[in-house]
């Protein structure tokens, strides 16, 4: 039941925003209306594909490092579990999480809550 009634608010709103839409380009230009309308419906997709994309190449990276690489935080991991030394593993994958944590907190969330705020 909870299903099937988010589905009917969900298509009632996009019923209310493409009647909103043919109020509005009676007196907005195609570009007006795609920059107004669709593109901020757009934004929470545009965030969560910067985080996916995020994630994923920072894997990459590590990968390549680690593989094919003789410098980086991939490479060092390697060398350091070669040598069984835990301690500087462990404080590489810290300074790691902690730098992506910080491009999550200071670069995408804020984008985030300021293209979300006419919500």
């Amino acid at each position: 039941a909870m299903q099937g009634s988010e589905h009917e608010a969900d298509r009632r709103l996009k019923t209310e925003l493409f009647t909103q839409m043919e109020d509005v380009t009676l007196m907005k230009s195609r570009f007006e209306i795609i920059k107004d309308i669709l593109i901020p419906q757009l934004y929470p997709y545009f965030v969560s594909a910067a985080r996916s994309g995020l994630a994923l190449i920072w894997k990459i990276v590590l990968v390549v490092e680690l593989l094919g690489r003789s410098n980086g935080v991939g490479f060092k991991i390697n060398e350091f579990f070669s040598m069984f030394d835990t301690t500087s593993i462990l404080a590489y994958t810290i300074v790691f999480v902690l730098i992506i944590m910080l491009i999550e907190w200071f670069l995408i969330k804020p984008y985030d809550k300021k293209l979300t705020e006419w919500r």
